[in-house]
């Protein structure tokens, strides 16, 4: 479940997500009770800026830190705002308490942009053809 408010330039904006105790994320992750991974959190944070940010894609992680676990059903409010262009700085709280708070770089989708691989950047150009030498 989400719900956010939509981010006009450059004032901050917020949303909030629940992760619901029969996620299929949960089991086994951790023995003696349940948190939600960070790989959980960090999905529905981003969700909920891209949602603000029509047209663009993660395309880093420049800083990210935990600071305490989310438990199931806990409600988690995500504020953010541009910290510098294509930079979003963002932060996640459950009762008012900081969870995880980092930033994050916005851009175009991978093969938008000049050239082929300019906005790839996981791309290393062509691949070699042939056996190795």
């Amino acid at each position: 479940m989400r719900a956010s408010e939509m981010q006009a330039a450059g004032t901050p904006a917020a949303g909030s997500f629940c992760v619901s105790a029969d996620h299929p994320c949960l089991p086994g992750h951790f023995l003696g009770g349940s948190i939600v991974p960070g790989v959980v959190l960090l999905d529905e944070a981003f969700a909920l800026i891209l949602a603000a940010n029509p047209g663009w894609i993660v395309v880093g992680l420049p800083s990210v830190k935990f600071v305490r676990p989310v438990l199931p059903a806990q409600l988690v409010t995500v504020s953010w705002h541009e910290a510098a262009e294509r930079r979003i700085a963002f932060a996640c709280a459950v009762a008012a308490q900081t969870v995880l708070h980092g930033s994050v770089l916005l851009g175009p989708p991978f093969g938008v942009g000049a050239g082929s691989h300019a906005a790839d950047p996981l791309s290393v150009g062509p691949v070699p053809s042939g056996p190795a030498g």
